[in-house]
């Protein structure tokens, strides 16, 4: 705001504002008084598209219905998945051995055969880590880390 104030009374100073004959005005002042206007009526715009401060109170209030409804819904967090992918190893696993057994083979493949260790590096949901962020925006900043995905089976 102070900076399109210090435009204007350099514009003034330069008696590039008041002039009732533009035509006899040089080019170089033209052009810097086009120049001026547009950079205060920019000036303008953005006093008017500022954001409203929200009340850190009611925003963690959101964040805790976030919370809830993300638990409500999340199907594929890092325990969930972990689990489905140890039952769906043991189940491939079984039916892998009953095909060997019925066909009188040896068992050649392990039980860690079955087991897909990227699986669950990328889960869609992780509901304690989004509320965590929401709380920090809330604060006005968002603390970032790079972390190693969970090992688990």
């Amino acid at each position: 705001m102070q900076f399109c104030f210090v435009v204007w009374a350099l514009a003034k100073q330069l008696h590039l504002i008041g002039h009732c004959c533009w035509v006899k005005v040089q080019p170089t002042r033209k052009l810097f008084t086009c120049l001026s206007l547009a950079l205060l009526m920019s000036c303008t715009h953005q006093l008017s598209s500022r954001q409203p401060v929200i009340d850190p109170t009611h925003c963690k209030v959101v964040c805790k219905q976030h919370l809830e409804s993300c638990q409500k819904t999340c199907r594929n967090n890092c325990m969930q998945c972990n689990a489905y992918a140890a039952s769906q190893t043991s189940t491939s696993y079984r039916r892998y051995a009953h095909e060997q057994y019925v066909k009188g083979a040896m068992r050649i493949r392990q039980l860690n055969s079955y087991h897909d260790p990227l699986q669950c590096a990328k889960t869609t949901c992780n509901c304690s880590a989004d509320y965590q962020v929401c709380k920090q925006s809330c604060r006005g900043f968002i603390d970032k880390q790079l972390l190693a995905p969970p090992i688990g089976r």
